[in-house]
């Protein structure tokens, strides 16, 4: 999906889809239903199945269901706290039997064997990754106090690099219709899935700017809220991302104390993010908000 210039019908399309999509993640703890997710795009609950389908690729069922098990997956990497059951109810989903049904028909593998797969076959080079170069990661992560900042943003879909272009081009796009100039604005890029875990195609990337504005019609307005954020200071090239992700989710993360709150890990780029034309190497810090881990770690069935 390419960002449109002007109000064009197809803009207009992918603006409810999104609209949908978006739905579906901040309600999935609850019951979605086809009806739901039609009113939230201001579409008939005659046509909106095949319009969905038309432009996402997947049903509206079948998107709600994958969205689920990823964001299980998620958790079963972040939230050692939590039992399957917990993990279960987070998603939306009954119980920890029909989850684990669920959880085995989508990847193939129990979820108490997920870890171990996930790291041997979609991640070895980045599970080798560990030594020195590491170790000095880790040792960047601290831990800072932010006030509650609001974003305007724009979201894509696809292959990581590809969904960023897109992205930022539908955000800049976005303010130009309105009128407001991106100069002087903090930017900061949303990576929302695991890309071990999505499917690259599926894999959505949400871009914005710092600015407390009422959002132009293509653009959504988040709220990112104040507290406690851990933060790694990146600075690679694009090959070295996932590693610094591993380092901070993997390894720092687990023996801190503590835990990710609902909120997207925030790429921090400054009022500029531009790489070094003959090196390929930029920097940026990452964020992720945290809270205190208060309970113990139980044992998962």
């Amino acid at each position: 999906m390419r960002a449109s210039e002007g109000n064009e019908p197809g803009e207009e399309y992918r603006r409810r889809i999104r609209q949908a999509m978006e739905h579906a993640e901040r309600h999935m703890k609850e019951g979605i239903s086809l009806r739901d997710l039609a009113r939230a795009a201001c579409f008939s609950n005659f046509h909106f199945h095949r319009i969905f389908q038309a432009m996402t690729g997947e049903t509206p069922r079948g998107f709600v269901a994958r969205l689920r098990m990823e964001a299980a997956a998620q958790l079963l990497f972040t939230r050692r706290d939590l039992t399957l059951a917990e993990i279960a109810q987070e998603v939306g989903i009954a119980s920890d039997a029909q989850f684990s049904r669920a959880f085995r028909q989508h990847f193939g593998v129990a979820p108490s064997g997920f870890l171990a797969r996930h790291r041997q076959e979609l991640h070895p080079v980045v599970a080798a990754a560990a030594g020195p170069e590491d170790s000095a990661l880790q040792d960047k992560i601290c831990l800072e106090t932010w006030p509650r900042r609001s974003i305007l943003t724009y979201q894509a879909v696809g292959r990581y690099r590809e969904a960023a272009i897109e992205a930022w081009e539908g955000l800049f796009a976005g303010l130009r219709e309105a009128g407001i100039s991106p100069q002087g604005t903090v930017r900061v890029g949303m990576p929302l899935d695991n890309p071990g875990v999505t499917p690259d195609a599926r894999c959505r990337f949400r871009a914005g700017v710092v600015l407390d504005e009422a959002p132009p019609s293509r653009l959504r307005r988040m709220e990112l809220p104040a507290g406690q954020y851990a933060v790694l200071p990146f600075e690679g090239r694009a090959d070295d991302i996932a590693c610094a992700y591993q380092c901070l989710y993997g390894r720092w993360l687990p023996v801190s104390g503590l835990v990710p709150r609902d909120v997207p890990a925030i790429e921090w780029y400054g009022l500029e993010h531009r790489p070094d034309p003959v090196s390929g190497r930029f920097s940026y810090r990452i964020a992720l908000a945290v809270r205190s881990l208060r309970r113990g770690v139980p044992k998962r069935r």
